[in-house]
């Protein structure tokens, strides 16, 4: 009876134990689904991408373009494989933000159990507690288990590791070392952070080794230095195939740097960072969390526990260190010494527990709860600017999705998209945009190319306007005919040159056929569009008159770039044949080729300048056409190369030819390459989809209603009605004079006019988006092949509509206040407002309050709307300054959304960045909404710009839309007296826009919160 009492007990204590560390389980519950919070709304920014681009390949790809940083479409990344393989198998499941998110947000939740179980190891619950409660409502954690780099992963593997070591060393069981054997390979592959961990480790150990040898427990520091070497060996005998890797991106990318010098002001600032990330408050919390760490250490370091604590130390002292002793070419940021964030948790934790012991020796009643209170309360003073979590989820959820969400709402009929630098910004577009363009990694013919450019705003091409009003994007449309294959026409002296310095879109106007080429326009140069395999520009020369080719030679000038460590294998190679399908090797160029003077770039990219020189063999002159193909690879190693420069000099019989020849093929060329849906039209009727031409020099090109040739006069009046148009293509005479110009109607204006100010496009067929209309739209109807169409809105000037028969459609007005989009006319009512340009901001003309007010109406009912808005006040004395926003359904009372009023600081509240986002469901049958700002003087003010921008977004049930047929067909106003126009009808896939909706949604319930 006694045995079996004893062991009743015994269970009754484990079980009390175990249900006594649920509250600690219940933090690391606690702290994954607040990461899971708005997961998939937040947006991604350009070093994910980057890790995203690196974990597509296939894994052995995967592998080898890490280890030797071979050319991606993204750019180079340092780290090890572990976390980009972790992407890899979630990319499997789908592109979802959530999904490919989660690794980090797992394993940063596992780094937060493992300094919970160390804690209440070394100090107790209430400790453990303590750090668990500081890492899991931590925004600086928060930030970076949600970001799709290596930090979460390897912090989570690291810390497991260190968690195991303590316990290795303080139980001494195989098993731990094992693990911990395990878990430092796995760290090393996270990061080359744990390189200097190890060897933090190892010194600690070696000090181990030392004191149990002269305190005479020879047999126990022998035991400790060899299971300690064992599972350092296990560790490295599983990581050594990654070992040259780490070797090439330390020469690499550190190699040339230089050592960050160490500045206490520069380094306690990442320390603030930690506690106060994004929401910096008056006071540095960190006169209270530094003495408060160095308590917790120190009571710890003085405890039975002290072991553990010099692990910690001896854990995350070493990379910090690294970073400053290390040559690097870059300098030192919280992220890269975050092992000084989970010390500061670690410290935070102890000093917590040791205040909390000291209450509880002072209190008589009460003091096991009052000890709690002491120690979360400690944390929730230090971890008070965390409590921001609304207004950073909602500032984080601008990226170039939204961009690239109006390029595809403005899809209409351009079919190719380009990019400025091809190598990042289409990864991004590629990203959210899918195949709805066609990109120039593709193979492209002769056809006519309606394209959209997308450049930086912060570094446009020098020709491109903007048309995407509000993007981080510089828009350019755009049309490129085809004049392929380029005639040869000499001069008196029997010569002709060709050239292109690949600075503009030469290449796709005069090659035969491109496959995967194209010109990075911010550097200039013809490059690889996927740089994971070849670029291939092939161009066609045809000699005029049938006279043989006397001679040809081939001028090619590249840059070539290349790591220090290692030579690039990238190369140009040129190819000449009389035919595109057998083409023969004549030159090629790449970084082995004379290099001649190296330069620097940052410091560590050698740069080399090649030429090269190459005649055409005699046997392939006499063959007619002669064709002629630059190939640019990137190669398989961290290096790039690009063609600066292309010259084609070709002799023939100096035949005196007519000057007007050369033009006149030209132009033939060009029709020939045009569909016959887009060559100009027979007389002057302009027929939407199709191109119009008008001759400038009618000596050369006569009026010809054959061809759509129209006359100067025509020209002239067709200005008159297009303005601002700029012609597509021109053919110049011998002297350079424009004889003939080319214009797409369509480019100026990619839809068709009702009466009114709208704009429709209509998406019929598999799947329809339905139609967009811009603006406000009159008549009531129109019909469709005799069938009528409901389209009317109310809508301002820059607001888009999108309707879909096939689901819900939606309306998005983005309102912006500064000088060139400001637009006035689309308030519906207005009392006492000031418009002030100059900040982007919409006030009141004095110390009178002011309002304004939008109307949206639709045939459809409206069923929800998110607003997105930016309210910016002065908080004056007596607190009187205040916004307001509200709506009306169907001209009904006006509902308050939220009222900003003044706390008094005299100081001003909202700065533009962070937007206040509210989710507002409509009653039913909701036709018309009114949405009201107020003001309540001078001192409040509604912002709004392009990079800001005040968005209404509604939602409609148009499930009642008619049936459409597909095809091309009459879109026709109702009444019958109002013009017809003909429109050719767009197949476009409704996944398109679903996957590019923008934005953080907030809940109605959840509303308060976000206040």
């Amino acid at each position: 009876m006694t045995g079996s009492s004893s062991v009743s007990t015994s269970r009754c204590s484990d079980m009390q134990r175990r249900f006594a560390d649920w509250p600690l389980w219940f933090i690391v519950i606690f702290a994954f689904v607040l990461r899971l919070l708005y997961l998939d709304q937040m947006e991604l920014w350009w070093d994910e991408f980057v890790t995203l681009g690196r974990s597509l390949p296939n894994i052995p790809e995967l592998l080898s373009g890490l280890m030797y940083q071979r050319p991606s479409p993204v750019s180079t990344d340092c780290s090890p494989p572990l976390h980009h393989l972790l992407v890899h198998a979630a990319l499997q499941f789908g592109r979802g933000n959530a999904i490919i998110k989660l690794p980090s947000v797992v394993f940063s939740c596992l780094g937060i159990a493992c300094i919970i179980g160390l804690c209440k190891r070394l100090y107790g619950r209430r400790s453990a507690a303590a750090a668990g409660i500081f890492c899991a409502i931590s925004l600086f954690h928060f930030y970076y288990s949600r970001d799709i780099r290596w930090y979460a992963v390897y912090y989570g593997c690291s810390l497991a590791a260190l968690y195991v070591l303590y316990r290795a060393l303080d139980e001494d069981r195989i098993c731990f070392w094992v693990l911990y054997g395990l878990l430092s390979a796995l760290s090393l592959y996270a990061s080359y952070v744990a390189a200097p961990v190890l060897v933090g480790q190892g010194m600690l150990v070696l000090v181990l080794f030392i004191i149990k040898w002269r305190s005479g427990k020879h047999g126990d520091a022998w035991r400790l230095a060899r299971r300690f070497a064992a599972a350092m060996g296990l560790a490295f005998a599983i990581y050594s195939p990654w070992i040259p890797a780490q070797y090439y991106a330390y020469q690499s990318f550190y190699g040339k740097g230089s050592t960050n010098p160490f500045h206490l002001v520069e380094a306690l600032k990442n320390f603030r960072f930690f506690l106060e990330y994004f929401y910096q408050g008056d006071f540095n919390k960190l006169f209270i969390a530094l003495p408060l760490v160095g308590l917790g250490f120190a009571s710890v370091l003085r405890s039975d526990a002290r072991l553990g604590a010099w692990l910690i130390l001896a854990w995350g002292i070493p990379p910090i260190a690294a970073a400053y002793l290390v040559k690097t070419e870059f300098s030192v940021s919280p992220k890269y010494v975050m092992s000084g964030f989970y010390l500061l948790a670690f410290g935070l934790g102890f000093g917590a527990e040791a205040l909390a012991r000291v209450v509880v020796r002072v209190l008589t009643v009460g003091r096991n709860a009052a000890g709690w209170i002491t120690a979360i309360g400690v944390i929730a003073v230090v971890g008070s600017s965390n409590f921001n979590f609304p207004v950073f989820l909602q500032g984080k959820m601008y990226s170039d999705k939204a961009a690239l969400r109006q390029v595809a709402l403005a899809k209409n009929n351009i079919d190719y998209i380009f990019y400025e630098n091809e190598r990042n910004y289409s990864f991004v577009g590629d990203w959210y945009l899918g195949n709805l363009f066609q990109r120039a990694s593709g193979r492209l013919a002769r056809d006519y190319k309606r394209f959209y450019l997308l450049s930086s705003a912060h570094a446009p091409v020098p020709w491109a306007q903007e048309c995407f009003k509000g993007a981080p994007f510089t828009g350019y449309v755009g049309g490129i005919v085809n004049r392929a294959p380029l005639s040869v026409n000499p001069d008196s002296s029997g010569t002709w040159r060709y050239t292109d310095t690949y600075r503009d879109f030469k290449l796709f106007r005069d090659a035969f056929l491109t496959d995967n080429a194209t010109v990075s326009l911010l550097e200039g140069g013809l490059v690889p569009s996927d740089m994971s395999r070849p670029g291939v520009a092939v161009y066609a020369f045809t000699p005029a008159d049938d006279a043989p080719f006397l001679s040809a030679k081939i001028r090619l000038k590249a840059l070539c770039t290349k790591r220090n460590v290692f030579f690039s294998d990238a190369s140009i190679q040129v190819l000449v044949g009389n035919s595109p399908e057998s083409l023969f090797l004549i030159g090629h160029l790449d970084a082995h080729s004379s290099p001649g003077p190296l330069s620097m770039d940052r410091g560590y990219r050698g740069l080399y300048h090649a030429e090269g020189e190459w005649s055409v063999p005699d046997v392939l002159l006499s063959g007619g056409d002669l064709y002629v193909a630059v190939i640019v690879s990137d190669g398989s190693r961290e290096g790039s190369v690009k063609a600066e420069s292309l010259a084609v000099d070709f002799t023939s019989q100096a035949n005196v030819l007519d000057v007007t020849a050369a033009a006149r093929k030209e132009w033939a060329q060009v029709l020939a390459n045009l569909s016959e849906s887009e060559r100009p039209s027979d007389g002057s009727v302009i027929v939407p989809g199709r191109l119009v031409a008008f001759t400038c020099n009618e000596d050369i090109f006569p009026v010809n209603s054959s061809v759509g040739l129209q006359s100067k006069s025509d020209r002239d009046r067709f200005l008159e009605a297009h303005p601002g148009i700029v012609p597509i293509h021109s053919v110049r005479d011998a002297s350079g004079v424009v004889a003939l110009e080319l214009y797409d109607p369509w480019l100026l204006e990619p839809g068709v006019s009702l009466k009114g100010d709208a704009h429709v496009r209509m998406d019929v067929g598999k799947g329809p988006v339905g139609y967009k209309a811009l603006g406000t739209m009159s008549p009531t109807l129109a019909s469709f092949n005799g069938q009528l169409l409901p389209v009317s809105m109310g809508l301002p000037t820059q607001a888009t509509a999108v309707y879909s028969r096939a689901g819900e459609s939606f309306i998005i007005a983005r309102e912006m206040f500064d000088e060139v989009n400001a637009t006035p006319q689309d308030l519906y009512t207005f009392r006492d407002i000031r418009l002030r340009t100059d900040t982007a901001a919409l006030t009141c003309m004095g110390q009178r309050p002011c309002e304004a007010t939008y109307q949206f109406r639709s045939v459809y009912p409206l069923t929800r709307m998110v607003l997105t808005t930016y309210p910016h006040i002065f908080c004056d004395a007596g607190r009187n300054n205040y916004v307001r926003v509200s709506y009306s359904e169907n001209g009904n009372a006006f509902k308050e959304i939220y009222t900003l009023k003044s706390n008094g600081s005299q100081e001003w509240l909202g700065t533009g960045s962070y937007p206040h986002i509210d989710a507002v469901p409509l009653v039913a049958d909701t036709k018309e909404v009114l949405i009201k700002l107020e003001m309540s003087n001078d001192g409040a003010m509604w912002q709004s710009n392009p990079d800001a921008a005040m968005t209404f977004e509604l939602f409609m049930n148009s499930r009642g839309m008619p049936p459409l047929a597909s095809g091309i067909g009459e879109l026709v106003n109702v009444p019958p007296h109002e013009s017809a126009f003909t429109l050719s009808f767009f197949l476009q896939s409704s996944s398109a826009f679903e996957s590019l909706r923008p934005g953080l949604t907030v809940t109605p319930f959840m509303r308060p919160f976000f206040r």
